[in-house]
């Protein structure tokens, strides 16, 4: 799915500067750091990270840019362009997919840990398009309407097209009352317009049509865990519902340890992580999280062997998060030296 996006003038950023809250402080140590030394690529990608998590993608492609430009063996710098690129506003999946394969090949190259050669698991947007295509032809055809309806707005929502993907998601419920694939479809369509009622209705309305669907409360538990304080005990309770239908569900398995582990109950998230991980062992994100409990418990030898497990197994889409944690791997092996 492509990223919102904002634009950033050079009057807002004046503004931003003059400004106490922790970003922009950042932002002013970022942007003094370019003006002492406007040759240091580092500084252009520390500046492009800020505007990047506050979603200005003009303001860091300028910088990501430059930092390319100073080094063009920099594979962060080639992880943020990509991101770049697949936002909304430059919306160009070519020359994300591009990016992110440089950044991997130029990780690779320079660093020490294998990394899988993996296809993305997010559809590239002219397999989507693709997919669109084939789906309108079958509708019109009056072909299998209903599973075309749900193919195209799960493309949809892949393009980040919201607004057309609750369309097709309310045509096939319209055509179908009893269509469950249009409930959970609708519902991680409410997760992302944090209407909780509809989402949780939704939910609660597949369960009742096929009882052996864990995913959706599985989201419906990510959505209130997400949500922050106040709500763990209701994504505990979804997560807890997900694994009573299905206890081999590695994503709940998941969820409920990242409750678990929020709730400083790491004993008890490491197990779930370790179920997680027992049913799908290249399951990148579980061992992400397993590897950041793990250091929390203080088990620093065992949590970087697992966030290499994470190195080894994400997505090309996540080289910047694999960048990072490369970084966090070496500053754990230091200060254990």
């Amino acid at each position: 799915m492509t990223r919102t996006t904002k634009t950033l003038s050079t009057v807002e950023v004046q503004k931003a500067l003059s400004q106490e809250d922790p970003f922009d402080a950042e932002l002013a140590r970022a942007t003094d750091m370019i003006a002492k030394n406007p040759t240091d690529p580092k500084a252009y990608v520390a500046r492009a990270l800020l505007y990047l998590d506050d979603g200005y993608d003009e303001a860091v492609m300028r910088d990501v840019e430059k930092a390319i430009e100073l080094n063009p063996d920099d594979p962060k710098a080639f992880a943020i362009r990509g991101l770049c690129y697949s936002s909304s506003f430059f919306d160009d999946d070519a020359k994300a997919q591009a990016d992110f394969s440089t950044a991997m090949n130029l990780l690779a190259k320079n660093h020490s840990v294998r990394l899988a050669s993996r296809e993305s698991d997010v559809k590239p947007r002219t397999e989507l398009m693709s997919i669109i295509q084939q789906a309108t032809k079958d509708i019109r055809n009056k072909k299998m309407v209903d599973d075309a309806l749900i193919r195209r707005g799960r493309a949809y929502y892949d393009l980040g097209a919201a607004t057309k993907a609750l369309r097709d998601v309310e045509r096939a419920i319209a055509k179908n009352t009893a269509n469950v694939d249009a409930y959970l479809l609708r519902a991680k369509l409410c997760r992302a317009d944090e209407d909780d009622v509809r989402m949780k209705a939704d939910v609660e309305m597949a369960h009742r049509l096929d009882t052996s669907r864990p995913e959706g409360y599985t989201f419906l538990a990510e959505a209130y865990f997400h949500a922050g304080a106040g709500l763990t005990d209701l994504a505990l309770d979804a997560a807890d519902k997900a694994l009573a239908i299905d206890n081999d569900y590695s994503s709940a398995h998941l969820v409920r340890g990242q409750i678990l582990c929020e709730l400083g109950k790491r004993s008890d998230a490491l197990a779930e992580f370790r179920a997680a991980l027992s049913l799908d062992p290249l399951y990148a994100d579980a061992h992400l999280e397993f590897a950041e409990c793990l250091e929390e418990e203080g088990l620093i030898p065992d949590a970087i062997e697992e966030f290499k497990a994470y190195i080894s197994n994400a997505d090309r889409v996540d080289v910047l998060a694999i960048i990072e944690t490369i970084e966090h791997v070496d500053e754990l092996k230091a200060a254990a030296n």
